[in-house]
């Protein structure tokens, strides 16, 4: 984990952010998901996505599509309250506005696309990976084209990411070298801080720095 924290400073005083960081290093021997999770978790994700694109009256529409998906296993009890009772307010619609860079780490870290995520923080467009992904991608030939990281490469991406989020949140003499979205980092981190922790809710997600 000392080498992956060296690569985390290297990336960061890249970006003009060299301050020392005082965080622990992450834990040995990471878990990572298998692809099938990570396929259903990137579905529900668009999902919800869509949800904030189309408005709270289209949660029943969408819970048709979870129920054909067989994904209702798979969702948290906050998605069940939106899609199948259409609990849904406003705060779950500015969260899932930001779904889109969940999932574009995932897609990051299933070898789907090729983006270099340690110098790339512009707010993603989306349409840029429906091709990728049901429904324009068959289910079975999307879970077939996930080759996930090996666990190295997946923890120098949470180690940097976590990190960011420090300098984002608690060094403000550097928060205008970078005018980003706090929201793209916490998002991105999000994914794998899930996707390295195989036995919690994607809700429940610890994101302290």
């Amino acid at each position: 984990m000392q080498k992956i924290r060296q690569n985390t400073l290297s990336q960061l005083k890249k970006l003009g952010l060299s301050k020392h960081i005082p965080l622990p290093m992450l834990e040995d021997n990471l878990q990572i998901r298998p692809k099938i999770d990570v396929a259903n978790r990137i579905n529900i994700l668009h999902l919800c996505y869509a949800l904030y694109l189309r408005g709270k009256e289209s949660h029943s529409f969408f819970y048709q599509i979870i129920q054909q998906l067989q994904l209702i296993p798979y969702l948290t009890h906050q998605e069940v309250l939106c899609f199948q009772k259409g609990m849904i307010t406003d705060q779950n619609l500015i969260d899932f506005s930001w779904c889109k860079e969940s999932i574009k780490m995932f897609l990051g870290m299933a070898s789907i696309v090729h983006e270099n995520l340690y110098e790339d923080f512009t707010e993603c467009d989306f349409a840029n990976y429906y091709a990728f992904i049901p429904p324009e991608k068959p289910q079975d030939a999307f879970i077939n084209s996930i080759i996930l990281k090996v666990t190295e490469q997946i923890s120098r991406y949470l180690d940097f990411y976590y990190c960011f989020h420090w300098h984002l949140k608690h060094d403000t003499t550097d928060k205008g070298i970078l005018p980003i979205q706090r929201s793209v980092i916490i998002e991105r981190r999000k994914a794998l801080e899930w996707l390295t922790h195989p036995d919690v809710d994607w809700n429940s997600i610890c994101l302290d720095t």
